[in-house]
Parts: structure tokens; C-alpha cells; sequence
């Protein structure tokens, strides 16, 4: 629909012999692009505190709950049924280990 919207605003600015439909899609393109761009900065959070108290905060890591508690047994699970081969390495890694240490 908006799409149709800004084709009907700039309908003068739409050349006769060129192709329609490739002008429709970047209409439909910078929409979605600009939209995107709209979404990434209304969700980007400026601290403006002086000591950056907001950005020191712990961020809610979803375990804290009991549907969280209940996900990382499971997890917990899963990582312990892998082959060795597998387990160590991904265990390494989640310990924060470089790749080179791993390998």
C-alpha cells in the first residue's frame, strides 16, 4: 500500500517508456530500506549519564526466569549429549577461549 501511496505522489516524476515494474520495486526498496533505518535508530540507546551508569547496567540475560531455568538445562543437556570431539571445543569457546587456543 505505501508503496502504491509514493508511486501515486511522484507519478510525474515515472518516465512513460521506461519500465514500470523496475520502478515499482525501487520505490518498494528505499521504503523498506528507509524504514529499516528508522527501526535501527529509534531502537539505539544514547547514555547521557556522566559516569555511563545505564550501559554499566547487567542486561536481562532471559534465565532469570523459570521458562529461562528450564532452556538452559536443557541446553545444558544437549551440549553434554555431544560426542567429545564436539563438546570440548564448544565448551572452550562458550568459555571465551580464541580460536587458535581451540585449535
Amino acid at each position: 500500500q505505501e508503496t502504491s501511496l509514493k508511486a501515486l505522489d511522484n507519478e510525474d516524476k515515472y518516465m512513460p517508456d521506461t519500465n514500470f515494474k523496475g520502478w515499482m520495486y525501487t520505490i518498494m526498496r528505499n521504503i523498506f530500506i528507509n524504514n529499516n533505518r528508522r527501526i535501527v535508530r529509534e531502537q539505539t540507546f544514547v547514555d547521557q549519564t556522566d559516569n555511563l551508569y545505564h550501559l554499566n547496567l547487567p542486561q536481562n540475560s532471559g534465565f532469570a526466569n523459570a521458562e529461562g531455568s528450564y532452556d538452559l538445562k536443557e541446553l545444558h543437556r544437549i551440549v553434554n549429549s555431544l560426542p567429545r570431539d564436539y563438546k570440548v571445543p564448544f565448551s572452550m569457546h562458550v568459555s571465551g577461549f580464541k580460536y587458535r587456543e581451540i585449535a
